[in-house]
């Protein structure tokens, strides 16, 4: 899955889990924007409304909890970072329908702590390209069944779907061209150069990102005889990424 040269400086967090949570590149107006058009995006699409419990694994800052508590019953923030779970209390510190959660980093797809059958709308966002195989993905989907009302979706969005050096550089090219559209492109030119300046691009070196195509996508469904649909059409500010989408 590797498929950036290392940078020379300080070496990398030993995993993405670890560099997650020492790491600040992806704290800026970027991952606002992101957020932005992730929720307008997806609202013809979910139809979030206020009798939907929201469950947001891997939650970050929280940038998508902020989108949806206005609209929703609740939302329960999920992530393995100590540090992003201690922004998310702060931040919804005085918001009574907003919950976090912490995820076991050694057993991150392992969901049993959360309520059985008790959400409406499951979101994994630009997550699972950090997990180390699709074994781990059809883990985390399993465990989402138990989570899941009858009825309930889950989105897993912003799946690289193209390997290799080519892959990326379409991706990069495709993202410029959406930055452009969505008038955030010096931005966009300030996060990439901070990502090259920092451990990210050492730690993709050693760690990879998962890609899972099409085809794998597929069989994957089909090994878990899943009601699912693959979205081509453009969530995120990455228009190359695909998103599944699958109906409990």
């Amino acid at each position: 899955m590797s498929d950036l040269p290392a940078t020379p400086g300080a070496p990398p967090p030993p995993t993405w889990i670890d560099w997650f949570d020492v790491e600040s590149v992806f704290e800026d107006p970027i991952s606002d924007k992101h957020i932005e058009v992730f929720f307008r995006s997806t609202t013809p699409l979910l139809k979030y409304n206020s009798a939907d419990t929201v469950l947001d694994i891997g939650c970050g800052r929280g940038g998508l909890a902020a989108a949806l508590h206005p609209r929703v019953a609740a939302v329960h923030c999920a992530d393995t970072s100590p540090r992003y779970l201690d922004l998310c209390r702060r931040r919804f510190e005085r918001t009574p329908n907003v919950f976090t959660h912490s995820l076991d980093p050694a057993d991150y797809t392992n969901l049993s702590s959360l309520p059985a059958a008790h959400f409406s709308i499951i979101i994994c966002l630009s997550v699972i390209q950090y997990y180390r195989d699709v074994t781990e993905v059809e883990c985390l989907i399993e465990s989402t069944r138990r989570l899941a009302k009858p009825g309930a979706r889950l989105l897993i969005a912003d799946i690289p779907a193209s390997p290799g050096p080519l892959g990326q550089l379409a991706d990069i090219a495709a993202l410029l061209r959406s930055a452009t559209r969505e008038h955030c492109l010096l931005p966009m030119l300030q996060r990439l150069l901070k990502m090259k300046r920092s451990t990210y691009s050492q730690t993709r070196f050693t760690q990879g990102l998962l890609t899972l195509p099409p085809a794998t996508l597929t069989a994957m469904t089909n090994r878990l005889n899943l009601n699912a649909q693959l979205l081509t059409s453009p969530l995120t500010l990455q228009p190359n990424r695909r998103h599944l989408l699958i109906h409990f």
